[in-house]
């Protein structure tokens, strides 16, 4: 049987990572392609997809080694020849589908025995990507004290590294509801941030609030830190710890420039998210 593939190659963010890695696996199913997900090498993640998630859609299969199909006589390109950056033609072997969706994609390459996608893709990650029960069983125990003590409380995703946001825009925002918050009797204040430095800007101008985090960033001298930080692991697990808490919290104040705040946005509109936990949190 001659099998077809599509390759798709990592980049960016964890969000942009799994939002090009929803839209190749819906390329795969209605094309009915192996999916082979490289994501070892990027820089910001360097670790198996599977590792942290799960891809449970029948029929599909996945692979997340090179090696496991070198044996395959028709997978008869090398690692040295993938794409780079630019959308390009490898002649006889396969095509890089373009930057962006794979709706740049021509009639004249279905027959290509390998389609690489390195693509941003749609947000369509919850439906098709879930925290595996390892993973899950992790963040769990590290946030579940914080949940019980503190049982409503506000969050805010404040990214102010690659993508600039304005401190004071938050805090206007929280005093402004202030009178809300203090007859609901929420007291409290999650933080989530890839700023080194605004959790103690935060607890300095909020002192009548209780202010917490779950995790204590790598300084990357205001770099951002998904390829900046040395620990893709911890990198990817504090991720994942803030999105969990968010989704606990009452209400939710994201950065409007931020893909990881326009990624909870849409968890909590549409009511499904990875953990697939009931999430009640109202935005701000």
């Amino acid at each position: 049987m001659t099998h077809k593939y599509i390759v798709y190659m990592g980049s960016g963010g964890l969000c942009h990572m799994l939002s090009g890695l929803s839209t190749a696996i819906k390329y795969a199913i209605s094309h009915n392609r192996i999916l082979v997900i490289d994501c070892l090498k990027l820089s910001s993640f360097k670790n198996k997809v599977l590792t942290y998630f799960d891809i449970n859609i029948n029929n599909l299969i996945i692979q997340e080694n090179y090696n496991d199909i070198i044996n395959d006589k028709f997978f008869d390109i090398e690692i040295k020849d993938r794409p780079k950056i630019n959308p390009k033609v490898i002649k006889g072997k396969g095509y890089f589908i373009g930057k962006y969706n794979v709706s740049s994609f021509h009639n004249d390459q279905i027959d290509n025995k390998i389609i690489f996608y390195a693509g941003y893709g749609a947000r369509n990650i919850n439906n098709m990507i879930k925290i595996n029960m390892n993973t899950l069983k992790i963040i769990e125990n590290e946030c579940n004290n914080l949940l019980v003590n503190n049982k409503k409380y506000i969050s805010l995703h404040y990214r102010n590294t690659d993508r600039k946001h304005d401190i004071n825009n938050f805090l206007n925002k929280i005093k402004n509801n202030r009178l809300k918050f203090k007859k609901e009797n929420i007291e409290t204040i999650f933080i989530a941030t890839d700023d080194y430095l605004a959790f103690d800007k935060f607890k300095k101008n909020l002192d009548d609030f209780n202010c917490i985090r779950i995790n204590i960033i790598e300084d990357c001298n205001g770099k951002n830190i998904h390829y900046h930080s040395s620990d893709k692991n911890k990198l990817v697990l504090d991720l994942l710890k803030d999105i969990y808490m968010i989704l606990h919290s009452t209400y939710f104040i994201p950065s409007v420039k931020s893909g990881v705040s326009r990624w909870i946005i849409q968890m909590i509109h549409e009511k499904i998210n990875i953990f697939d936990i009931n999430s009640e949190c109202k935005l701000i």
